[in-house]
């Protein structure tokens, strides 16, 4: 009688293999007959580019993208995006949408990323002022003056007062060293 459960217990655990091993093999086959997904060109960059960099066509490449889920904003062709300057830095294979470039006729560097009608100041800081490297390009800052509040001697109080608020740092760190 312990020979019979054990010959019906083979049989049924080889019909339960069979019939899993069918399952997977028709899963496995329709996996291997889905349609190829349709896709299009994209322009990323080749390399981690700054802040007011021009675009050079060595600087961009193209790579597939899926056509179903279009980027906004995005290009197909590296000549749209040669000759125009960031608004702001990008790393390696990051796609160059409409809204990081500067106009055609905005030119290159700092100057394109300065919004028309306004205009740049530089600020002499030192590395605690500077939150000691923290503020970088794109941060919202604001400016402080500290003057002498007495107005005369070397003796009086100092005041603090806002100058500028939720300003735009456009550069940090960078010094013009002649000679």
């Amino acid at each position: 009688m312990n020979r019979n459960r054990m010959l019906i217990g083979a049989v049924v655990a080889i019909a339960v293999g069979l019939l899993a091993s069918r399952y997977v093999y028709k899963r496995v086959q329709m996996a291997g007959t889905a349609k190829p997904m349709q896709t299009t060109q994209m322009v990323v960059a080749a390399e981690k580019l700054g802040l007011g960099a021009r675009l050079q066509p060595h600087q961009l490449r193209l790579i597939s993208w899926p056509q179903d889920d279009p980027l906004p904003g995005s290009f197909a062709r590296v000549e749209d995006c040669a000759n125009r300057a960031l608004l702001t830095p990008v790393i390696e294979n990051e796609p160059i949408l409409e809204n990081k470039l500067a106009s055609k006729e905005a030119g290159a560097g700092l100057s394109a990323v300065i919004p028309e009608g306004m205009r740049a100041l530089s600020v002499r800081v030192d590395d605690v002022v500077g939150v000691a490297g923290f503020v970088i390009p794109g941060t919202m800052v604001d400016v402080l003056v500290t003057g002498d509040a007495g107005g005369g001697g070397s003796g009086g109080d100092s005041v603090t007062r806002t100058f500028l608020e939720d300003v735009r740092v456009l550069a940090a760190g960078q010094k013009n060293r002649a000679g």
